[in-house]
């Protein structure tokens, strides 16, 4: 009985010893591992570039491109940023041709179609009916010498009148471009352009012109060639070609500013007037110039525009004076909305109100502009929730009691520069959970006329913060 007892002890004792052992021992597992390094996420470029027959040149694109240090020794010259007309001819005559050579080079990584646009910047006039347009395109240069005469111009077809090309949205030549990395062909294009007056052009034409300068635009977009990640050749077989439009005073903008396959850019050409309050949710771009939008004939008054559903909107325009306003109210609502502004005068009353507003997760850039309201607790410009605005230029003002200029209720606000703030209570203010950061670059100095309830704290990256307290 004994022994059984000295038994059991001594294997309880080995049992303690093991557990105790077992505790201060460190189990090892079987492990592996396998890294893939150097993933790369890169968009492509679709990028095109306008070249001429440097022969085909006036004097003044070659003066202009000696001034911009571009080489003009080669058979064709690029000519993308020279601002000098291709067609600049003042002594135009029954059966007169002027004749050019330019190209197209896709200078992507994508595979691309575009289109050879003439585009009027106004009225064309009664000449472009009589100038009549011929083409011919070519996937080599054309390096042949212009023609002794019209009737020597072989291979080409008439693409229309000046008038009908200026008038609708029909290229003067069409055609499809591959990157230079592609298997592919081709890779660039040539097209040689002739405007000839028509021979039966009578006296009534003597001393007429064209109305107005013309663009010779080169569009592209996306062409039915890559394929998505699940080998599907088609995902951007609705990639459509910009669209332009001169603008006039009966011209209805809610008309062309819907059509999300379909960039549009649209050029003024006088102010625009009984522009109801009107959505965007194209692609849109407005060259507005000195012209401006407004509801009635009260310039005072803007025409309030929301960009929504995933509407893009850029505004390009020149700030007129006095109470002269370009436009109402802006709005960018919901994600995928953006709105961008490049100049112009804004204004908005009513209390509570804001000039600017970014909602449901919309994005805004301000780059430049005058932007004020008026009225009981106004804002020059609101973020609300999960919403993003840019500052990066502008003017800012609020004049009723009580108001925020700059206002972030749940969203965000980045201030990189700021030409100058007037407010009748105070410059910047927070709720909600929003945020404003403003440059130090812009504002060296902790910024002041903040808020009650709102903190300003050094965000430790070049900008100071402003929040809640």
């Amino acid at each position: 009985m004994i022994k059984t007892k000295k038994s059991l002890w001594a294997a309880g004792l080995a049992l303690l010893i093991s557990i105790a052992l077992l505790i201060a021992t460190t189990f090892a597992w079987f492990t592996d591992s396998v890294t893939n390094s150097g993933n790369k996420i890169q968009a492509g470029n679709l990028s095109i570039a306008l070249i001429q027959k440097t022969d085909t040149m006036s004097e003044a694109q070659k003066t202009a491109a000696t001034e911009a240090s571009i080489d003009t020794s080669g058979a064709y010259t690029d000519i993308s940023d020279i601002e000098v007309p291709i067609f600049n001819y003042d002594k135009w005559e029954p059966g007169y041709t002027d004749y050019k050579v330019i190209g197209v080079k896709n200078t992507g990584t994508l595979a691309l179609k575009y289109k050879l646009d003439i585009v009027a910047n106004g009225d064309a006039g009664e000449l472009a009916d009589v100038i009549d347009v011929y083409v011919k395109t070519s996937n080599t240069p054309i390096n042949d010498t212009k023609p002794a005469s019209f009737d020597k111009l072989t291979g080409y077809t008439k693409a229309g009148t000046l008038a009908e090309l200026m008038a609708d949205n029909d290229g003067a030549a069409y055609g499809n471009l591959y990157p230079s990395t592609a298997t592919e062909t081709p890779k660039e294009a040539y097209v040689a352009i002739a405007l000839h007056m028509d021979e039966a052009a009578g006296n009534e034409y003597q001393g007429a012109s064209v109305g107005t300068t013309f663009d010779v635009k080169l569009v592209a977009t996306q062409l039915n060639s890559e394929k998505d990640g699940f080998g599907n050749p088609d995902y951007d077989k609705d990639a459509e070609y910009p669209v332009f439009y001169n603008a006039s005073a009966d011209t209805d903008l809610s008309d062309i500013v819907n059509n999300p396959n379909t960039p549009v850019e649209i050029t003024a050409t006088e102010d625009m007037l009984n522009q109801k309050h009107f959505d965007v949710t194209g692609n849109v771009t407005m060259n507005l110039g000195s012209n401006t939008i407004h509801p009635n004939g009260l310039q005072i008054t803007g025409t309030n525009i929301n960009v929504k559903d995933g509407g893009k909107l850029t505004i390009n325009a020149e700030a007129n004076s006095g109470f002269t306003y370009t436009a109402g109210k802006l709005v960018a609502d919901g994600l995928n909305s953006i709105l961008t502004v490049n100049g112009g005068s804004y204004a908005n009353s009513g209390a509570g109100s804001s000039e600017i507003t970014a909602s449901n997760g919309g994005t805004v850039y301000l780059n430049e502009g005058r932007f004020s309201t008026s009225g009981y607790q106004g804002h020059a410009v609101i973020a609300e929730a999960e919403s993003v605005i840019y500052i990066n230029g502008g003017s800012f003002s609020s004049s009723g009691a009580q108001s925020i200029v700059i206002y972030a209720n749940g969203g965000t606000i980045k201030i990189d520069n700021i030409d100058s703030i007037i407010a009748n209570g105070k410059r910047f203010g927070v709720a909600n959970g929003g945020t404003i950061l403003v440059s130090k670059e812009y504002s060296p100095s902790k910024p002041t006329s903040v808020a009650a309830g709102c903190k300003v704290t050094d965000n430790g990256d070049g900008y100071w913060l402003i929040s809640q307290e």
